[in-house]
């Protein structure tokens, strides 16, 4: 990762498109380059919970790393898990580690290579075929067992076995994977690391189908009303993973930033609520890719002693910054689906949610700029959201009155609730 140039600018210059694509090569070019690196270092050491030749073959192909298994969320948490292994793993830990062979004999499948290599399936009988959007189902009854796969210029072939169980993950747009049974991609859910809110939705097939029909309405959604934002959502998601939903009032999502482009979310028959989770979403993993090109902050401000839109507990400024780079993307969409929308009513409630999050938006921008200590990066950014916040705002009607009324009696109890009076201080805040 190349350093960002600290220093206060008086007027700095928006992120442009091609910052942010300048971002993503970046990110592609460093996981390339780490990859190789420290999978050729892991051979080296002979881990007993991967084969020597399938870690060479890693290190051996990761600059031609096609662009499938290259974004893969599960490849970013694979290697993310294998540099912090203990000598001792736990076995939930050896089943993510143990998909080194999987993703050899991926990577040789997408090369067009030959490998033949040993690799045991998950706890669900399963061999995961990544960035093929495949996966092979032998069931549960050979949960563990460990299977010789040959990888040839014709596809795959077992050991021992006749036709193989070939599956197919649901796929969204233009290769986003729907799945609930990845190892790496669920790892996070397990018993002792999820919380009451973050746990892996069984769905039945029927359950299934309507989680990815909604999605799939979701996606094009977003793309009709915003191409732009449509083109950008495809870009950041690469993977989605269901999580149960045990309160009905409530609509949870999360992503983990070691998992690049994985997004978790329960399911609603909302299209447009799905749209915006995933928007929401997306621009977390937008901001972890931006940076790449270096630091937003001058140093890392842990003070959480501000006030936050979208929390009652104090937040840090890096918190504050990545909430409002989300919410002002759903702002956006809000207006944006209004505009397409027929019957006034419902035109008036996204444009009254649109307001709802500038009003916050603005807030935590202000918050930002009076007290953060941003790089010449973290203040382009800045500018950037200012700009977007303006262009957004424009699309809506003016203040005061109409739908502005209903955003205040919206964003205002919160505040007053939570945040000092005349400040961007919490109320909790034990300094000033």
């Amino acid at each position: 990762m190349r350093a960002a140039k600290i220093r206060r600018v008086d007027s700095p210059a928006p992120l442009t498109a091609s910052d942010w694509d300048r971002a993503l090569r970046g990110q592609d070019e460093a996981f390339r380059s780490r990859l190789g690196r420290e999978t050729a270092e892991l051979a080296a050491s002979n881990p007993a919970w991967a084969s020597r030749d399938a870690l060479a073959f890693l290190a051996g192909g990761a600059k031609s790393l096609p662009e499938a298994l290259l974004r893969h969320p599960s490849l970013h948490g694979w290697l993310f898990a294998a540099v912090r292994a203990g000598p001792e793993p736990s076995p939930a830990e050896l089943e993510i580690l143990s998909q080194a062979g999987a993703f050899a004999a991926s990577l040789a499948r997408l090369l067009g290579r030959k490998l033949e290599v040993c690799v045991p399936l998950d706890r669900r009988g399963h061999l995961h075929l990544y960035g093929t959007r495949s996966y092979l189902d032998f069931g549960r009854r050979r949960a563990g067992d460990r299977i010789t796969l040959t990888v040839h210029s014709k596809g795959f072939a077992v050991r021992g076995a006749g036709r193989l169980p070939l599956k197919n993950h649901p796929v969204l747009g233009l290769g986003t994977e729907v799945s609930d049974c990845d190892p790496v991609l669920i790892f996070p859910l397990g018993e002792g690391r999820g919380d009451y809110d973050h746990a892996l939705a069984e769905l039945s097939p029927r359950e299934m189908a309507r989680f990815v029909s909604t999605l799939r309405e979701g996606f094009s959604r977003a793309e009709e009303a915003d191409p732009e934002m449509g083109r950008s959502l495809f870009n950041a998601v690469g993977a989605l993973v269901p999580l149960a939903r045990k309160d009905p009032q409530r609509h949870v999502s999360s992503t983990f930033s070691h998992l690049r482009g994985a997004v978790f979310l329960c399911h609603d028959d909302n299209p447009l609520l799905q749209a915006e989770t995933l928007v929401h979403e997306a621009s977390h993993n937008q901001l972890h890719t931006l940076q790449e090109l270096g630091p937003l902050f001058e140093s890392g401000d842990k003070d959480q002693i501000y006030y936050s839109p979208w929390r009652t507990d104090p937040r840090a400024l890096p918190g504050i910054l990545l909430g409002a780079h989300a919410f002002l993307a759903v702002a956006r969409l809000m207006s944006a689906a209004a505009a397409k929308t027929p019957g006034a009513e419902r035109r008036r409630e996204l444009l009254e949610n649109s307001a709802h999050r500038c009003l916050q938006v603005e807030t935590a921008l202000l918050a930002v700029r009076r007290h953060a200590r941003l790089t010449e990066l973290g203040h382009r950014l800045l500018a950037g959201l200012y700009q977007e916040l303006s262009w957004v705002l424009k699309t809506l009607p003016p203040r005061p009155g109409g739908i502005w009324g209903a955003a205040a009696e919206a964003a205002d109890p919160h505040r007053l609730r939570h945040m000092k009076l005349g400040t961007c201080l919490h109320k909790e805040a034990k300094k000033a």
